[in-house]
């Protein structure tokens, strides 16, 4: 999970619990098919970050890189 160790070196920018929600995000992003769970998970994170632009910003580089790595 190279992604989320760049995030821990960031931490001194992030606060604990955005933190917590972009490895839930990352995590769901890499699974190939998401439950139904999974799905409900990702869209209550994905609408919390309508609100949050800090959550927001991390879910859009959580975005650009699991693009990249896809390729």
């Amino acid at each position: 999970m190279k992604f989320i160790s760049q995030i821990q070196e960031e931490q001194a920018n992030i606060s604990g619990t955005i933190l917590k929600l972009v490895q839930e995000y990352y995590k769901l992003a890499i699974l190939p098919h998401l439950s139904e769970d999974d799905a409900e998970g990702m869209a209550t994170l994905l609408e919390l970050a309508v609100y949050d632009d800090e959550l927001n910003f991390w879910l859009k580089k959580v975005d650009c890189f699991v693009a990249h790595e896809l390729g």
